[in-house]
């Protein structure tokens, strides 16, 4: 009879830790992109987020750990229950247009306030649940395994991250996915409160018996075997959640802020917990950690700015593949030295501190300290060491030959001082660099390259030149990269020319080349979110300085930027608002496009810069505009080196009662071959649109 309670006791609470895991990790996605709109839309948003996520995780298991030592059981489900109602009362969880940052100061703290308003206690509930139920189990039947609920849990995350970029996110609006996930809350938290009320309140209390690092050793409160297992477990779970952030960052700066990226780096770390902790057989030292070592060399090389031009077909599956590797170590080595009885929730607390300290010392600390991108390989580094120090620490006949002891320090050895030998490689380009600057939105750096009369200085974002000036008169007033004559740009200017002074309206700076374009009487109004690159902008190029129209820049988001600009006003608006090879989706939705109408006159311009690695944006463009009543035409320019200029895709937007100014760009033009898509606030999906 007990071994069918016991049954039936896993199963019901396996409900409630699959649904929690499955709404914790479903809120993630849906949260980071209602706020990526609203703070520049690049991978740095999900990366705060994800801050959020980890210290928040912290925050329920400290929950449920001080939980579990209220003496009457009765007490802590009351205790948790009125949890459960006030979680139930802070809906609903999308933000409203009041939240809308009013500058561009500090984004991370108006991301986690943000956050904490409109999901932080449900997320800290949904977060407790895990630890909560595994000790509740273990309570109950003291001799069965709680570790499998934790497997069901990581089970249900993996799915919900799954189900979103593939299920959800490409059927189904942003509201209407606000809307099922607070039914799913209402659903888990009746769940929960079964669970608690009559499995949890009428559990016996059990004699204090703690189980420590190790099936079978004993787990002292105040003992050297507590600090140092507490010591490895912090660090065996912060090294992954470093390098989930820092490897988020790369692949998200370098190819697109796309839900699919983090999702997939998410699903790799969420497999690992998964394969690590429902049986010892899936890990095995004697296959991963050969693959650990690889896996470090790929990672590093991948992560090189040299290297970071190859196919993304290769450089996300070789990516994905050598962090779940390495996590797979670091979560089986985890898994390895886990406790049992009342240590769990210690257990549990040490591994959410660890995510958290790792997400802390990558979204606040690392920026800080550093003008460049070192973290990356920092932490491929030290990951490098950590197994054998584990080994050492905490003994195993894996160590009792001496051949093997040897090898895993040479091994280890090597990796971080490759790792290393990155990071000063990234070091020296950034020495050699004009100016090198790092904040929220981005790594930039100022280069000198060339000699001669072919001497340019370029302004370079992540592997991307947002922008090149020849150094030596005359060529120092030539246009160079993606704006040459033959651009789309350059032709839209030059046809609207005859109608005398104009006004351009501007989303994205640069290195301003645009501002070369003006002539007397012309006025340029240029939105830029970063402000280190309207200062490089200003001193480090002449481009603005030079030009003959009367120019001014406002720092902020493009489109909240131009919702407070003239109604009709402009000729032209150019959008060339990227952040290295990603570009803000919010800028392409067909709301970003009717603001655009609005400030254009009734002749004007539209022209959006679509020149991209990776995804084929054209279609979006032209799926906005044509539902808005416009023609749109795709211009390809494939620049010319010897000049500075490089290969360029502009689709220009048109009036299709325009006068024949226009009439050149009709010919020069063609309409994309791809079939139309129309992207909304609240519904887009960056999926079928990369580049095979």
């Amino acid at each position: 009879m007990k071994m069918n309670e016991a049954t039936d006791d896993f199963w019901l609470m396996g409900m409630a830790a699959f649904l929690g895991a499955f709404l914790l990790f479903q809120v993630q996605p849906i949260m980071g992109k209602a706020l990526l709109p609203w703070f520049g839309g690049g991978a740095s948003v999900w990366i705060a987020c994800l801050l959020f996520f980890q210290v928040a995780l912290l925050v329920g298991y400290l929950y449920a750990h001080l939980l579990a030592q209220v003496p009457k059981p009765r007490h802590a489900v009351l205790i948790h229950i009125v949890v459960v109602v006030a979680a139930l009362i802070s809906l609903p969880i999308l933000p409203s247009v009041d939240w809308k940052p009013k500058g561009v100061a500090a984004p991370v703290w108006g991301i986690l306030k943000l956050l904490v308003a409109h999901i932080g206690l449900p997320y800290v509930l949904l977060a407790s649940t895990s630890p909560l139920l595994h000790y509740i189990f273990h309570r109950a039947h003291p001799d069965r395994s709680p570790y499998r609920l934790y497997v069901l849990s990581n089970l249900g995350s993996l799915l919900a991250l799954i189900a979103y970029p593939f299920l959800i996110e490409p059927f189904v609006s942003l509201k209407i996915q606000g809307h099922f996930w607070m039914l799913g809350l209402g659903l888990f938290a009746a769940l929960m409160a079964w669970v608690s009320w009559f499995r949890w309140g009428r559990v016996s209390m059990l004699a204090s018996r703690e189980v420590g690092a190790g099936a079978g050793t004993t787990f002292e409160k105040n003992g050297k075997q507590l600090v140092l297992s507490l010591i490895t477990w912090v660090v065996l779970a912060a090294i992954p959640s470093a390098l989930l952030m820092t490897t988020t960052t790369h692949l998200c700066t370098n190819i697109a802020p796309i839900p699919f990226i983090w999702i997939a780096l998410l699903a790799a770390y969420l497999l690992s917990f998964i394969f690590s902790f429902d049986h010892p057989r899936w890990y095995s030292r004697r296959i991963f950690f050969p693959l650990f070592f690889v896996a470090v060399f790929v990672m590093a090389l991948l992560g090189s700015e040299q290297r970071a031009n190859l196919s993304v077909w290769i450089a996300i599956p070789a990516t994905l593949a050598a962090f779940f590797v390495v996590c797979m170590v670091m979560h089986g080595e985890l898994a390895r030295l886990k406790p049992l009885g009342r240590g769990v929730t210690w257990f549990f607390l040490a591994i959410s501190t660890g995510g958290a300290l790792g997400g802390i010392s990558i979204a606040v600390v690392a920026p800080w300290l550093f003008s460049a991108r070192y973290d990356y390989s920092l932490v491929l580094a030290v990951s490098s060491l950590l197994p054998f120090l584990v080994l050492l620490l905490h003994r195993s006949s894996a160590l009792d030959r001496q051949w093997v002891r040897i090898s895993m320090a040479a091994a280890s050895g090597i990796s971080a001082i490759f790792a290393i030998a990155v990071t000063m490689q990234l070091a020296d380009m950034v020495g050699e660099s004009v100016v090198s600057t790092r904040n929220f939105y981005g790594t930039l750096r100022v280069v000198d390259e060339g000699s001669g009369e072919d001497r340019a200085r370029s302004l370079i974002d992540g592997v991307i030149d947002h922008g090149s000036q020849f150094l030596s008169p005359p060529r120092d007033h030539w246009v160079t990269t993606y704006y040459g004559e033959n651009a789309g740009i350059a032709m839209a200017m030059q046809a609207i020319r005859t109608r005398g002074p104009l006004k351009i309206g501007v989303i994205g700076l640069g290195a301003g080349t645009l501002a070369w374009y003006g002539r007397r009487g012309d006025r340029f109004d240029i939105v830029e979110i970063n402000p280190d690159v309207v200062d490089i902008a200003k001193k480090q190029f002449s481009f603005i300085s030079d030009s003959e129209a009367e120019t001014r820049i406002i720092l902020g988001d493009g489109r909240l930027a131009f919702e407070r600009l003239s109604h009709g006003s402009y000729d032209l608006i150019a959008v060339d608002a990227f952040s290295s090879d990603s570009i803000p989706v919010h800028l392409l939705t067909k709301e970003a496009f009717g603001l655009y109408f609005d400030k254009l006159k009734s002749n004007g311009v539209l022209c959006v810069n679509v020149s991209n690695r990776f995804l084929d944006l054209a279609p979006v463009v032209m799926g906005a505009s044509l539902s808005l009543g416009r023609e749109a035409w795709v211009i390809k320019d494939s620049g010319d080196l010897g000049k500075g200029l490089t290969g360029s895709t502009w689709v220009v937007v048109v009036n299709p009662k325009d006068s024949k100014e226009l009439e050149a760009i009709r010919r020069t033009g063609k309409a994309n071959g791809s079939v139309p898509r129309v992207w909304t606030d609240d519904h887009s999906s960056l999926m079928g649109l990369l580049r095979y």
